[in-house]
């Protein structure tokens, strides 16, 4: 906060209206207020604070800051210009005051207290000051919220008024607390200290959970591994290992059960491939028997057709040429039956085939009724040759399931791989870890007589830290006792100089008490006395002054008898300090339990040796082991590789041919579906074409339609009508024929067909069951 400029009218000892300029005073730097006694230099700085505030410090009410040296009619204000959190703003204020009033009864009058904040404005290059509030409450808020401090603060550390500084230090933790926290960032060490705090609490915990688990693992380990254990002991003729409650225990007792589990493991996997290279084989074996048999059946099935087709064939001729006659007489039967219906009859037919064509492609569209026609005939031939795929489409799934299975064995044989590698690369750090603790067992075992002096050093430390505990204990109390005193001491001095400010604040009229007549005063040295000042109803006495003096002295004895108590404390408090070292009790015992904990282990150590060698004798024996398996797993992989890369081959051959069938389609089904789709639509479009052309013919003379059709007369024509229904039957079944024909010459001529038609029959058998297989041991 900058302070810039002052003014006061009729404000404590200045009746007239006086200015301070801080600008002009600091331009040099630092200033100071200089004075004698009761020129103003408090009444300055109770300005300031009465301005931000509407207050001074201490317990001096308000309505006492006006002048009694004042004119009655003059207003009482305090007006402050100054800068905070880089906002300027300029402050007026008016207490509560009594001034000459003709309209009231009593002729005064009292006007309360007022409150006006300004801040600076530049309008146009015209500088003035525009109003911020006019209440106590938000002004008040405006001038904390600039300033971040309260009036009790702004006292406490910044005017710091006289007598109250020894107050600031001994106040309540409470309160110097909310003070240093708003003018010191602290909150990121509480953060800190809450952070520690939980963190210790959940390694604490970790280190619990860990302990639990790593128990009930070792429970666990000797509830599973118990035929382990029992057959390991019956093939070696060596009793199984004790269960165990110690932690330690646990590590080398689990990998003995883990080098057991790996041997039955291998085992068990060796026959299971074994077992499983036999039923795929047979399995093989069945699978090409059951593939032969079905393609045989579909070329005996086809010949079949093909038989049957060249039967009905025979008659064929004879019914085209009775369905082309009665094709073109249908042409004739609107002019025949209604020539008046000829117009209407041929816009439903040009309009039917125009919505048939909007279903075709592009091509289509624009091609005439013989396009359409072998365009039909290609689509049905290419529905046969597409169905004739479909056993090559199911070998092609069956082969990727058999890659899929060869990538997952490939994918376990390389795990088993990489386990074994990375067993062996670790194998050096592991020899050296067993053989480093063989020798850090050593060692611990040979500082036995060293733990047992430390156990005697600290428990002579533990019993000095113990007094020094309880010495602690009673130098507390005793600061604490000295703190009270402090406290009353302190209250006395305030009694004391409270009532010293209240008998100077009624000096005037003490003073007056003892003028005389024609005597000057001694304060204005004037012989007159016209308006001498009264006594102030509680004005306190030179007695009572010196009462609470007394008081103060009392407790100030006191509290010098209580520090110097506590002196005595604290020098018995340090030698048994002395004795004890820096260390607390609770650390002392802690390390006391430490060594004692350290002389069990180097004890347990001694006795530990011969396990720990048997145990590196075992991690050899397992290194061998693991050498195995890796070279067994390496065959393994790539024998996978190798059968994986033949079958891709094989699937690779099909996928084209299956790729170029399907086209755009994702399955032969589904380009099934589409062939068919597409033949409807190209013969819905032709019979609609068909209807158009009928229609239109109508449109022309009867007899020179019937000439133009190919029939000489019109009886002839009419001779030729058939039923419709029998027309169109005829022609689906000549459509039809020809499908049905396509497709049974595409079946034979596939080569997978023909080779399986030049082959006996095969024996066929039922799929053999797949071995029981023996569950993986974990």
């Amino acid at each position: 906060m900058y302070l810039h400029h002052l003014t006061v009218q009729a404000f404590g000892p200045f009746a007239r209206t006086e200015s301070v300029d801080f600008d002009t005073l600091t331009s040099n730097g630092l200033f100071l207020l200089r004075g004698d006694t009761g020129a103003g230099k408090t009444s300055i700085l109770d300005a300031v604070c009465f301005a931000l505030y509407g207050t001074v410090p201490g317990i001096r009410p308000t309505h006492r800051l006006r002048s009694d040296h004042a004119p009655t009619d003059t207003r009482t204000h305090v007006i402050l210009e100054f800068t905070a959190a880089g906002r300027r703003l300029k402050i007026t204020r008016k207490p509560k005051q009594t001034y000459p009033s003709k309209r009231a009864k009593t002729g005064t009058a009292t006007a309360e207290a007022t409150v006006e904040l300004h801040q600076p404005t530049d309008t146009d290059g015209v500088t003035g000051w525009e109003p911020v509030s006019a209440n106590h409450q938000d002004t008040a808020r405006e001038i904390e919220a600039a300033l971040g401090l309260s009036k009790e603060q702004f006292c406490q550390v910044v005017l710091l008024p006289q007598g109250d500084f020894a107050t600031f230090l001994r106040s309540d933790a409470k309160d110097r607390t909310v003070l240093l926290r708003r003018l010191f960032d602290i909150g990121r060490f509480q953060e800190l200290q809450a952070w520690l705090t939980n963190r210790s609490k959940a390694t604490k915990k970790d280190l619990d959970d860990v302990t639990a688990t790593l128990q009930h693992l070792s429970e666990r380990i000797h509830q599973e591994a118990g035929p382990l254990l029992h057959q390991d002991a019956t093939s070696t003729g060596e009793a199984a290992l004790p269960d165990t409650q110690d932690p330690a225990d646990v590590l080398p007792r689990a990998q003995h059960l883990r080098t057991l589990a790996v041997n039955a493991h291998t085992e068990a996997v060796t026959d299971e491939e074994r077992s499983d290279t036999q039923h795929q084989n047979a399995k093989t074996e069945h699978q090409r028997t059951h593939e032969l048999a079905g393609r045989q059946t579909q070329h005996a099935q086809a010949q079949a057709r093909r038989t049957a087709l060249d039967d009905k064939a025979a008659h064929h001729p004879q019914l085209r040429h009775e369905l082309d006659n009665g094709r073109r007489a249908e042409q004739l039967r609107p002019l025949l039956e209604a020539v008046k219906h000829t117009a209407r009859a041929l816009d439903t037919a040009t309009t039917a085939e125009e919505q048939a064509r909007t279903q075709l492609s592009e091509e289509d569209r624009r091609t005439g009724i013989p396009q359409l026609q072998a365009a039909l005939e290609q689509h049905h031939a290419d529905r046969g040759h597409v169905e004739g795929l479909l056993p090559d489409e199911q070998r092609h799934a069956q082969l990727g399931a058999q890659i899929t299975k060869l990538h997952t064995e490939a994918e376990q044989a390389q795990a088993d791989l990489e386990e074994a590698g990375q067993w062996l690369a670790a194998w050096p750090a592991l020899e050296a870890e067993h053989t480093s603790l063989l020798s850090d067992m050593t060692k611990t075992a040979d500082q036995v007589p060293q733990h047992e002096q430390d156990i005697q050093t600290l428990t002579t430390h533990l019993k000095a830290a113990r007094l020094r505990d309880t010495l602690t204990t009673e130098l507390a109390s005793a600061a604490q006792a000295e703190t009270d005193r402090a406290t009353e001491a302190l209250e006395a001095k305030k009694r004391w100089l409270d009532l010293r400010e209240r008998r100077l604040d009624g000096m005037a009229g003490e003073l007056a008490a003892e003028l005389t007549d024609e005597a000057p005063c001694p304060v204005c040295g004037s012989p007159e006395h016209p308006n001498a000042a009264q006594l102030l109803p509680d004005q306190p006495t030179r007695q009572e002054e010196e009462k609470a003096r007394t008081l103060h002295e009392q407790a100030d004895t006191l509290h010098t008898q209580a520090s110097r108590h506590r002196g005595e404390l604290a020098t018995q408090h340090a030698e048994a300090a002395g004795a004890a070292g820096p260390a607390p009790s609770v650390e002392l015992k802690a390390q006391l339990k430490t060594a004692q904990a350290a002389h069990r282990a180097a004890c347990d150590a001694a006795s530990a040796l011969p396990a720990a060698q048997e145990t590196l004798t075992h991690l050899r024996t397992e290194h061998d082991t693991r050498t195995q398996q890796r070279q067994q797993a390496q065959d393994r992989v790539t024998e996978c590789l190798a059968r994986t890369k033949t079958l891709a081959q094989h699937q690779s051959a099909l996928a084209d041919t299956l790729a170029a069938a399907r086209g755009t389609a994702t399955t032969l089904d589904e380009r099934i579906t589409e062939i068919i789709g597409t033949a409807k639509r190209l013969s819905t479009a032709i019979d609609a074409a068909q209807k158009a052309a009928d229609a239109t013919a109508r449109h022309h003379d009867a007899t020179t339609t019937a000439r133009d059709v190919g029939f000489p007369t019109l009886e002839e024509a009419t001779a030729a009508l058939k039923d419709p229904q029998l027309l169109d039957q005829w022609g689906q079944e000549l459509d039809q024929w020809g499908k049905d024909d396509a497709v049974v010459t595409d079946l034979l001529k596939t080569p997978n067909l023909q080779e399986a038609g030049l082959q006996p029959p095969p024996q066929t058998s039922p799929p053999p069951p797949k071995p029981c297989t023996r569950p993986k041991t974990e």
